[in-house]
């Protein structure tokens, strides 16, 4: 293998690398996005169940700015 082709390879390595990790950062961030709306979901059904605010608070750990824009 001459050294342009060394240089490619490691190239095609090191972009495949980093193209993985875009995707796992991409995959966490979509995750803590689905549970963040999930409790933000859970907090609007307690809410209109008539749950006291400060029940809303303990169970979702949602301000009660978040919970009062819900």
């Amino acid at each position: 293998m001459s050294n342009l082709d060394k240089q490619v390879y490691q190239r095609r390595v090191e972009n495949r690398r980093i193209e993985m990790a875009v995707l796992e950062t991409a995959k966490e961030e979509s995750f803590e996005k689905g549970i963040k709306e999930g409790i933000k979901e859970t907090a609007k059904n307690c809410k209109k169940l008539g749950f006291s605010i400060e029940d809303i608070i303990k169970a979702t750990g949602l301000t009660i700015d978040e919970i009062e824009k819900l």
